[in-house]
């Protein structure tokens, strides 16, 4: 179903000067409505306001035509954006523009989820009457704790803030090293040195934004954007992180981290010699949970953090602008958890080998 609401799209858009404006309006705005009901399930909701966006766009397209402008030939339709959908897909609030419809859809879908804060600070944006409720709010919120990894979860303190400065990174970078070198004394494979690592960027620009490395005391929030644009940042970044990628006494784990590295090696860099050589050391832990459990070989890391550190992890920020600063406190600390989990789940996996 969800496909044919996005090829829907596609052939009102491609058809759009074949007669089509008045069904382009109504495929893109179900469309809309079909990814805002899964992104808010999964609590991805940076995405909706581009839904939202989208259907605000379609309707601009429509109404900025007049029979005269050679973009709408053939097109005799008469042009109503106003026109009635199937009253399944709404509440049962009176039928008005898309436009006002696909607000108070993602605001319905917000509230169905529990998430109250959400829907209010949505309403409040689009200018929409919502009473909110503190206590089902509250109520909500510590649902969510309980039920997905926190970051007081796993570390003490507080969420690290960016690395954004040279010196930063050279000083957080060599404590980090210092002490998973300490914890890694043993000859075992499970007290090797192991440090996990993840990605952040937007879709819409090159290269990462974010870089974050973990041991399992530590969490370094390395902001890539910032460093790579200035010689004395690229030069840390190379000192450090180049050299990490390069050192086969390490392990760099992942989670299907082939992107990430691809992002890492394409990010903007200042200088003509990109601090990112080769990638000896990465390893990506995808694999190996296949093979320990063959239901898990498809899954996501939030499913696969379930299965070994015992609660998912909450992917709302998935698709935050990882490009955009200040990133807020919940951005930081979702970064950290997914370059936290994938050392984790790796070293859960050497125990559970080690015990076999």
């Amino acid at each position: 179903e969800s496909r044919m609401y996005r090829r829907a799209d596609a052939m009102a858009t491609s058809m759009y000067n074949m007669g089509g404006r008045s069904r382009y309006v109504e495929a893109r705005y179900f469309h809309a409505c079909d990814t805002i009901a899964k992104v808010v399930s999964k609590r991805q909701f940076p995405i909706v306001d581009r839904q939202v966006e989208r259907v605000d766009k379609a309707i601009a397209k429509v109404e900025s035509c007049s029979d005269d402008d050679k973009k709408c030939d053939g097109d005799n339709d008469q042009i109503d954006t106003n026109e009635d959908f199937p009253p399944q897909t709404y509440s049962n609030s009176l039928l008005r523009s898309p436009s006002v419809e696909i607000r108070e859809y993602a605001i319905q879908k917000f509230e169905e989820a529990g998430e109250i804060a959400a829907a209010h600070r949505l309403a409040s944006i689009y200018g929409i009457d919502y009473v909110y409720d503190e206590e089902a709010a509250l109520k909500a919120a510590a649902m969510r704790k309980e039920k997905y990894l926190q970051f007081e979860d796993v570390m003490p303190g507080e969420v690290p803030s960016l690395i954004t400065e040279p010196d930063e990174l050279i000083s957080g970078f060599d404590r980090l090293l210092r002490e998973e070198t300490k914890n890694s004394s043993s000859p075992s494979k499970l007290h090797e040195k192991h440090i996990g690592f993840d990605a952040e960027w937007d879709e819409e620009t090159q290269g990462a934004a974010l870089l974050q490395l973990s041991s399992v005391e530590t969490v370094l929030l390395i902001d890539i954007l910032a460093l790579s644009a200035t010689e004395d940042g690229v030069n840390a970044l190379r000192q450090t992180v180049g050299k990490l990628l390069d050192n086969s006494e390490w392990t760099l784990i992942g989670f299907a981290c082939r992107q990430d590295l691809s992002r890492l090696r394409a990010s903007p860099c200042v200088k003509e010699q990109h601090w990112m050589h080769t990638t000896n050391a990465a390893v990506d832990v995808q694999p190996m949970i296949g093979v320990a459990e063959p239901s898990l070989r498809t899954t996501g890391l939030s499913r696969a953090c379930e299965q070994f550190l015992g609660k998912p992890l909450d992917k709302s920020e998935q698709c935050s602008l990882w490009s955009s600063r200040p990133l807020t406190e919940r951005q930081r600390s979702y970064a950290s958890l997914d370059a936290w989990v994938c050392v984790g789940i790796y070293q859960k996996l050497l125990r559970m080998d080690n015990e076999a």
